[in-house]
């Protein structure tokens, strides 16, 4: 990755970019700090309240939607397709 990557929420029913109470749009490695492991951790959640002071949170609406990784400025492995994009886990707080 020469540039930068980000996750962005879109709603399912309307295939637009899904909109939050904070105005945020996306997380990825310049809004993030890494884990002490080097990997990311991003908290997918709609309870907008309850984590706006979180800088891992990013809202998602309520209502279907999905994610989509952007990379920009790819490396030879992601042009051909030898990268596998990252797993979601999910944790129960």
């Amino acid at each position: 990755m020469s540039e930068f990557w980000s996750f962005t929420a879109y709603g399912d029913d309307n295939r637009l970019m899904a909109h939050n109470s904070i105005n945020r749009r996306s997380r990825g490695d310049r809004t993030l700090t890494p884990d002490d492991d080097g990997t990311y951790s991003i908290l997918l959640s709609a309870d907008v309240d309850a984590h706006v002071d979180d800088p891992h949170f990013h809202p998602v609406p309520e209502k279907d939607s999905y994610l989509i990784l952007r990379l920009y400025g790819p490396s030879e492995a992601i042009q051909n397709g030898d990268y596998t994009a990252p797993v979601f886990s999910v944790v129960e707080r």
